[in-house]
């Protein structure tokens, strides 16, 4: 049997898993997104940071333009792509649905308790 060094099922795999992380993120950020136009500060920004220093990171690199172009490029970009389409998995919630959702913690806010007061 020869090794075969490309499994054709190795796409599929990744994109189920990447389509699954998206999901656990959307969910453990929904807290924070109290509206849609909020969701480009909380994920867009960082996405575009993220490839834009990447791809000032990979202009020092020694080995040349051709490897930004083809490597660095499209790796800061597109390992995290998620985040852009990623509101779209998020629950389409009102800023009136998501307060009356959220309960007050146990024991009153934090600026109540006594801890945080002397802190």
């Amino acid at each position: 049997m020869s090794f075969v060094p490309y499994n054709p099922l190795m796409p599929s795999r990744h994109s189920k898993a990447n389509i699954v992380s998206m999901a656990v993120i959307a969910v453990a950020i929904h807290p924070f997104v109290a509206i849609r136009s909020e969701y480009n500060i909380v994920g867009r920004l960082p996405y575009l940071a993220a490839g834009f220093f990447g791809g000032i990171a990979g202009t020092f690199d020694p080995l040349g333009i051709r490897l930004l172009l083809v490597s660095t490029i499209p790796a800061a970009f597109g390992g995290s792509s998620g985040l852009l389409w990623l509101d779209s998995l998020m629950h389409r919630t009102t800023p009136d649905q998501l307060s009356s959702s959220i309960a007050a913690p146990p024991g009153g806010s934090p600026q109540q308790s006594p801890p945080w007061r002397t802190s």
